[in-house]
């Protein structure tokens, strides 16, 4: 089995959660609309992590994580019909080809909760966070107002090592892959991980089919 190669350096430096909101923000919006099918699935992501409330009951918030995951790795299922209509002749950016190792383990992530078991969601203590959109936060503007973040609570070497994709892996980058996650999580909620996943992913396409320059 082919090994998977990981660049850590690739993984995102998160200094601070700036706002309740999720959005692609205006460029990168304007740019993505390129390709249709993968711009309806960021969307579907952004949706889904929108209601994943701690108000909610905790089988609700599960199905709202596990839509999210699953609309997150299908993006580079379709990637194939905007690329074909699009008219582009490269291959598609499957995960397994980034080295971004947010991305495996995203995907890796919802593989588990579709074929071994469900999230343990748990929650940080309260922490402050300002509501608004990117650009009235960026001025020092919006609602503030504390909040917990929801956070998985079992996932662990041992619970990866079930995956049939875990063999495409080293155990050393298992490890790390793990440790990040599991850190950052309780710093800023699963959900913003998988906000900025979207993101970082959405660039990555951006850039390797250079659609800023016929963005419309």
């Amino acid at each position: 089995m082919k090994i998977n190669i990981l660049n850590f350096e690739k993984l995102p430096v998160i200094e601070k959660r700036r706002s309740a909101f999720y959005q692609l923000g205006v460029e990168r919006c304007s740019i993505i609309k390129k390709f249709p099918e993968v711009y309806e699935r960021l969307m579907g992501v952004l949706k889904f992590l929108f209601h994943f409330s701690p108000e909610n009951d905790t089988f609700i918030k599960r199905a709202y994580l596990q839509a999210a995951l699953s609309e997150f790795v299908s993006i580079e299922e379709i990637l194939f019909n905007d690329l074909k209509n699009n008219e582009i002749k490269l291959e598609e950016l499957k995960i397994r080809k980034t080295q971004n190792p947010l991305f495996h383990i995203l995907k890796q992530f919802r593989n588990f909760n579709i074929h071994l078991g469900v999230s343990k969601i748990e929650y940080t203590e309260p922490v402050e966070i300002v509501r608004g959109s990117e650009e009235i936060v960026e001025k020092g503007e919006g609602l503030e107002y504390m909040e917990e973040f929801a956070i998985i609570d079992n996932l662990n070497l041992q619970e990866f090592n079930k995956l049939k994709d875990a063999k495409s892996y080293i155990e050393e980058d298992k490890i790390h892959m793990i440790d990040w996650f599991n850190h950052n999580q309780k710093k800023w909620g699963v959900a913003h991980l998988i906000y900025i996943a979207a993101l970082q992913y959405c660039d990555e396409i951006i850039i390797k089919y250079d659609l800023k320059k016929n963005a419309r």
